[in-house]
């Protein structure tokens, strides 16, 4: 595994986080039906209005390039997991799950939820390795499943 750091993310970090954010989600955007999913239409103002009222987490390789990020907000006994993102080509070396497990730490709570597509099974697999266990599924934008998973850490 690269040596990866977590950060939390600063105002000049945002565009680069959204840059990141639209290449990661371009296989859910086709998956959708090519639909405008909210990952990919996200503006700049959506995202500092998220830092403003999210805890907002990058990780930055041994360069210091930012390679991807996770946002999460504590609502009651639940913090809520957003906008996972890792860029494409640096995938499968450790940063999502760096970042999911930060973002834990930054953020106890007695439970954790976060969605996904059905289907999407790298970010699955990548849950259940994590201990989230899928409980709900809805139908979310277009004809897309979203399957809704949760932790609760003992």
């Amino acid at each position: 595994m690269a040596n990866i750091e977590i950060l939390k993310a600063e105002p000049p970090d945002l565009q680069k986080i959204l840059e990141i954010q639209k290449s990661a989600f371009l296989d859910e955007g086709r998956a959708a039906g090519g639909i405008p999913i909210s990952p990919l239409v996200e503006g700049p103002e959506d995202l500092e209005a998220d830092f403003k009222k999210l805890t907002i987490l990058k990780a930055v390789d041994e360069d210091g390039e930012i390679i991807g990020s996770v946002r999460g907000k504590k609502e009651g006994g639940t913090v809520f997991v957003y906008r996972l993102s890792v860029k494409p080509e640096r995938r499968k070396k450790g940063a999502g799950g760096l970042l999911l497990d930060a973002l834990e730490k930054e953020l106890p709570s007695a439970r954790y939820e976060l969605r996904t597509r059905r289907g999407n099974d790298k970010a699955e697999n990548l849950y259940r390795k994590h201990g989230y266990r899928a409980f709900k599924e809805e139908f979310g934008e277009g004809d897309i499943v979203l399957v809704s998973y949760e932790k609760t850490p003992e």
